[in-house]
């Protein structure tokens, strides 16, 4: 958010070798729903098709998850693993509990992501 409490809405594309590049910025007033679902088709406009988009990597906004499952129905949307983290924290004060949250959030392997779901 900036002075004027713009959001910035930012779209980044990844390449197969895992590279994002930035493609689309837009400034709202409000992260609405409707601000979401008009950035989205004017980039759908400009692309022209973006129905082989795979899948949205985001914070937990609402609107955001929502705009997506409107305008690209088959593409998965996973959670930024920063923002689930941040969110998490921001619920609790105990700092052993904290740190187990965000391993849990981190975790590469099922067996470890399964330990530190049963230790909290």
């Amino acid at each position: 958010t900036n002075k004027g409490k713009y959001s910035l809405f930012q779209l980044l594309v990844t390449d197969n070798f895992g590279r994002g590049r930035p493609v689309l910025f837009a400034w709202t007033r409000k992260e609405f729903k409707r601000d979401v679902v008009w950035i989205l088709d004017c980039f759908r406009q400009i692309m022209e098709d973006t129905s082989k988009t795979e899948s949205f990597i985001m914070d937990c906004a609402q609107a955001e998850i929502a705009a997506v499952k409107l305008t690209h129905r088959q593409a998965h949307i996973v959670l930024c693993s920063f923002h689930v983290c941040r969110a998490f924290c921001r619920k609790t004060r105990n700092p052993i509990v904290k740190n187990y949250l965000c391993r849990l959030v981190q975790c590469k392997r099922r067996s470890e992501f399964n330990f530190y779901f049963r230790v909290i």
